[in-house]
């Protein structure tokens, strides 16, 4: 796809879906997003009510009995290994900048993104999440619903997440597109047309500019 066409299918979107980037600190955006790790925003927002509802910072959490921890965050699904992966957080918070997550906002993007993406259970798409939210980095955290719509779109054809990531950033340096802005209405379009199974492509805004790969 090139880059008039990309625009345009953000545009496309932007008009079609009134979602914005919501805004959060650093440490808050990380838990959120250890949490919502394969299960929905309902159960991980449930699962962090009630864990901030005992323990909120790097250090309550570091410090938090881990079975009480798993019981907290149970309703997210996988209380054993998100568990270890806020508590791998908390250390490497705790211990390497003294309960402070400022410096994810005010690293260089790529510098922040090697940290997070050095501890345990911060992968690729958990650490372009934080920076997206809580560093206003413009970047294109790639889900299953951005890879899915950036697939059938013609965007990031037969490409890995990581691929679909790098292709993602090459089109923000050569198009000027705000990934941020596309980042939540892909995600959107993939939940409400552009399903896995029968996307709805009669209903779908941007059908006349989409190769429809893999959709018969």
């Amino acid at each position: 796809m090139d880059c008039e066409t990309f625009r345009d299918v953000v545009d496309l979107l932007v008009e079609e879906y009134d979602k914005s980037p919501r805004q959060t600190e650093p440490w808050e955006e990380i838990v959120l997003t250890i949490l919502s790790q394969n299960t929905n925003d309902d159960n991980r927002d449930v699962a962090y009510a009630r864990l901030i509802s005992e323990y909120v910072s790097p250090e309550d959490i570091l410090n938090a009995p881990v079975d009480e921890l798993k019981e907290l965050i149970r309703p997210a699904g996988l209380p054993n290994s998100k568990a270890e992966y806020l508590q791998n957080a908390a250390r490497y918070i705790v211990e390497e900048h003294d309960g402070d997550t400022s410096w994810i906002k005010e690293l260089p993007q790529e510098e922040a993104y090697e940290e997070l993406t050095s501890i345990k259970g911060v992968g690729h798409k958990t650490a372009d999440v934080v920076l997206m939210f809580s560093a206003d980095a413009d970047l294109c955290p790639v889900d299953t619903h951005v890879d899915r719509v950036t697939h059938r779109l013609g965007v990031a054809v037969d490409m890995s997440p990581e691929q679909t990531r790098e292709r993602l950033l090459e089109l923000e340096e050569e198009c000027g597109v705000d990934l941020r802005r596309a980042h939540v209405r892909l995600i959107a379009h993939g939940r409400e047309i552009c399903h896995a199974r029968s996307p709805e492509c009669d209903r779908c805004a941007v059908e006349e500019l989409c190769e429809k790969t893999d959709v018969e």
